[in-house]
C-alpha cells in the first residue's frame, strides 16, 4: 500500500524530532529504501544521513527523503520533500518505524478489502480505523443519520451527546446546523474540509457519481500535523465507503453485516461450522478481551414467526454491544458487557429483567466468560437455566446459570462442563482474587474445611492465630457473600473445591 508524505511525517513526528522541508504538492510512497546512488529511488521514502548529501547535485524527483542530521546543502537541492532528524538518531530505529507504518496500514487495508469482499458493512470499515486515529470516526448520511461511528465513540462521550433516538442527530442539533449560512455548499465539495458550524470537524463527503450521499468527520484538534493527517485518513476511507455505496446502491443500514454476523454465530452453535470467524467478531466491534454473556430467550409461540419478532425487539432494547441471532436451538443474545458498561448506566440484568417483563417471555443467562472458546459451554448454561429454572420456578422470568449450576452438578455431575465453568463462582472469585493479589483465601477455606469447620483447628494447621483467621474468614465473607450457615452453599463449596484440585 502506498502511503501519502503527509502521513509518513505525522508518524515520524511522533517517534522523532524533525524538520520538515515541503517544495512540492502531495507525494504517494513506497516502502522505504536506503540511499543507493545508482538505485531509481522515485517515489519511495529513502533514508540516508547528512555525510552522504555532500556533493549533492542532482535533487530527487516525488521523493519523501528522511536526512539523518543537517544537510551539507539546502533542502531543495535534495528532495522535493525532506525531513531533517537529529544526527545520533538511529538509523535502525527510523527504519522500523518506517516498516511498522507501512505494515498497520497494509493491515487495515487487508481488513477493509476483507470486510467488502464478504460484505460486512460500513460499520466494518470504519471500525477498522481505530487502529489508525485517536478520535472517533463517523459517517453520517443526507438525513444526518450515522450510519456508522468507531467504538471509542462511546468510551469518549460522543454517542451519548450526538446520537439521538433514531440513530441521528436530534432535531434541534439538526434545525441549528442546517440553519447556518452557506451549510448547503459544503455539500459540493471534494476535498477534505473543516466545518465550525455545528462542531469543530473535519469532513469528507462522500459522493454516488456525482451526488452527495453521506459524510465522513473526525474531530479537529489543536495539533496541526494530526489535522493533516486526519484528512489524509479520511481521504483513504471515503474511497472504500463510496465503492460499497456504488455496490449497494445505498446506506443498507448495516444489514449486510449484522447478516453476516449472525448466520456466522447460528452455524457455530449449530455444529455447522467447526470455529468462529474472529475477524468478523473483530471487525463487528465484539473485542478479544471483553467481558461477555449468552442469553437464550425461551419462545412461547411459533417459532418462525415470533423468533423474528423477538429478534426486532431485541435490537430496539438498544443493548450496546449486542447481537441478536436465530439457530435451531432458538433465539440468543450475544452482550458485549463490558461495551454496554461503557454506555448504560442501568445493569444489564436488570435492563434484560425489564425487558422479559415487557414482553413476557422467559429467558437463561450464561456465567461472563472472556475467552470465545467459552461460547458453546455458554451455551449449555442458558440451556441448563431454562430447563432447571422453569422446573424450580415456573412462573419465573430471569434464570441465570449461577442460580441452578449446583442443581446441575447434582442432577449431572460435570458431564458437559469443565470444572471452571460449573464451580461455584464464589470459589472463582476468591481463586483470582489471591492469582492478583499474593494472599491464600482459597487455602484457608480449605483448612477450614479439612478441620471439620472448627476456626481452633484450622488457624493451628495454618500456623496462624485464631485471631489472625478469623480475620482471615471475615475478608472472605466480604468478598464472596459465602454463607457458611447455608448447608447448600457449604456443600457446593466443598464439591467445588474438589473438583479444581482434580
Amino acid at each position: 500500500m502506498k502511503l501519502y508524505d503527509r502521513v509518513l511525517y505525522y508518524w515520524i513526528s511522533r517517534n522523532f524530532t524533525t524538520e520538515y522541508h515541503e517544495n512540492g504538492e502531495e507525494i504517494l510512497l513506497s516502502a522505504p529504501l536506503l540511499l543507493e546512488q545508482e538505485r531509481e529511488m522515485s517515489g519511495h521514502v529513502v533514508l540516508t544521513c547528512a555525510a552522504d548529501t555532500e556533493g549533492w547535485k542532482t535533487p530527487l524527483s516525488r521523493t519523501l527523503l528522511l536526512c539523518l542530521g543537517q544537510p551539507a546543502c539546502s533542502a531543495e537541492q535534495l528532495s522535493d520533500h525532506v525531513l531533517i532528524l537529529p544526527e545520533e538518531t538511529s538509523e535502525a530505529k527510523v527504519m522500523n518505524v518506517l516498516c511498522e507504518v507501512f505494515e498497520l496500514f497494509s493491515r487495515w487495508e487487508a481488513t477493509v478489502l476483507r470486510a467488502m469482499d464478504e460484505e460486512w458493512g460500513f460499520s466494518a470499515i470504519i471500525n477498522s480505523c481505530d487502529m489508525l486515529v485517536e478520535d472517533p470516526l463517523a459517517l453520517s448520511d443526507t438525513r444526518f443519520r450515522y450510519i456508522a461511528y468507531s467504538k471509542m465513540a462511546v468510551e469518549n462521550g460522543f454517542e451519548a451527546r450526538y446520537v439521538g433516538p433514531d440513530g441521528g442527530l436530534s432535531p434541534s442539533d439538526v434545525d441549528y446546523l442546517i440553519s447556518q449560512p452557506g451549510f448547503k455548499e459544503l455539500e459540493s465539495r471534494r476535498d477534505e474540509f473543516y466545518d465550525q458550524h455545528f462542531e469543530n470537524v473535519i469532513h469528507k463527503n462522500v459522493f454516488y457519481g456525482d451526488a452527495y450521499v453521506g459524510r465522513l468527520g473526525l474531530p479537529f484538534t489543536d495539533d496541526t500535523v494530526k489535522n493533516q493527517y486526519y484528512q489524509y485518513i479520511l481521504r483513504y476511507v471515503a474511497r472504500y465507503v463510496e465503492q460499497l455505496y456504488a455496490r449497494y446502491g445505498s446506506f443498507r443500514n448495516e444489514l449486510a453485516a449484522a447478516d453476516e454476523l449472525q448466520k456466522m454465530l447460528a452455524e457455530y452453535l449449530d455444529g455447522l461450522r467447526p470455529e468462529l470467524d474472529l475477524p468478523l467478531l473483530q471487525a463487528s466491534g465484539f473485542r478479544s478481551g471483553d467481558q461477555y454473556c449468552l442469553v437464550q430467550f425461551q419462545l412461547n409461540t411459533e417459532k418462525n414467526l415470533y423468533g423474528a419478532y423477538l429478534m426486532q425487539q431485541v435490537g430496539s432494547a438498544r443493548w450496546e454491544g449486542s447481537c441478536c441471532f436465530s439457530c435451531d436451538c432458538g433465539v440468543l443474545a450475544l452482550v458485549d458487557l463490558t461495551e454496554y458498561r461503557q454506555a448504560q448506566q442501568k445493569d444489564f440484568a436488570e435492563s434484560l429483567k425489564d425487558f422479559l417483563r415487557s414482553n413476557r417471555i422467559q429467558a437463561g443467562v450464561s456465567r461472563c466468560f472472556r475467552d470465545w472458546n467459552a461460547l458453546h459451554p455458554a451455551f449449555r448454561q442458558t440451556d441448563t437455566a431454562l430447563k432447571l429454572g422453569r422446573i424450580e420456578d415456573p412462573g419465573g422470568l430471569y434464570y441465570p446459570f449461577d442460580a441452578y449450576a449446583f442443581q446441575r452438578l447434582l442432577r449431572s455431575g460435570v458431564e458437559g462442563f469443565t470444572p471452571e465453568q460449573i464451580a461455584a463462582p464464589s470459589l472463582l472469585a476468591l481463586r483470582q482474587y489471591d492469582r492478583e493479589n499474593g494472599t491464600a483465601f482459597c487455602e484457608t477455606l480449605r483448612s477450614f474445611i479439612r478441620c471439620r469447620y472448627n476456626a481452633s483447628l484450622a488457624a493451628r494447621e495454618l500456623y496462624i492465630a485464631r485471631s489472625t483467621f478469623l480475620n482471615r474468614m471475615e475478608r472472605i465473607a466480604e468478598l464472596t457473600e459465602l454463607d457458611m450457615e447455608d448447608w447448600d452453599a457449604r456443600l457446593y463449596l466443598e464439591l467445588s473445591l474438589k473438583l479444581l484440585e482434580a
